[in-house]
Order: C-alpha cells, then sequence, then structure tokens
C-alpha cells in the first residue's frame, strides 16, 4: 500500500518503494495550465467531491528518466516531464 509524506523539499510524495517528486518548475507548469483549463473547461468552478480528488498525478519511470502528467477528471493531461534533466 502506498504511503504518503512529505519529501525533503516540503513537497508531497508517495512511496510504495519508489519515491516521485514534482519539482517547483513543474508545480509552476501545472499551476498555469491549471488556470487555463480552468477557465476554457470548468468555468463553473465546478467542485470536485469533498477531499476536491480531481487530478491524478501519473509518473512512468524509463531507462532515461520519469515522465510526469497531471490528469484532470474531465480527461485532459499535461506533461510536466523535466526533459532537459534527461
Amino acid at each position: 500500500m502506498a504511503q504518503f509524506r512529505k519529501a525533503e523539499s516540503g513537497k508531497t510524495a508517495i512511496n510504495n518503494g519508489l519515491t516521485f517528486t514534482v519539482d517547483e518548475a513543474q508545480l509552476a507548469k501545472l499551476s498555469q495550465w491549471l488556470q487555463e483549463h480552468d477557465k476554457k473547461n470548468h468555468p463553473n468552478k465546478q467542485e470536485w467531491g469533498a477531499i476536491r480528488g480531481r487530478l491524478k498525478y501519473l509518473f512512468t519511470p524509463t531507462g532515461i528518466g520519469t515522465v510526469v502528467s497531471a490528469k484532470c477528471a474531465c480527461g485532459e493531461e499535461v506533461d510536466l516531464t523535466d526533459y532537459d534533466s534527461w
């Protein structure tokens, strides 16, 4: 079972044998995308349940780096991968 904890840098991480983090640049990109996405797709600022769990964070380890994305409950997804670090 996944365990939730605070990463050393203060960001939430999931640890189930592997630890994945989202850095400040990725958080900024996500924040910008969410603002634009919400204006376009969710103008009524619809609530997403009691815990507002509308985003899925997807981490895919590969041989050269980790692909990072976030997916809204409506189905749209943003790529947050830091390809420069590969």
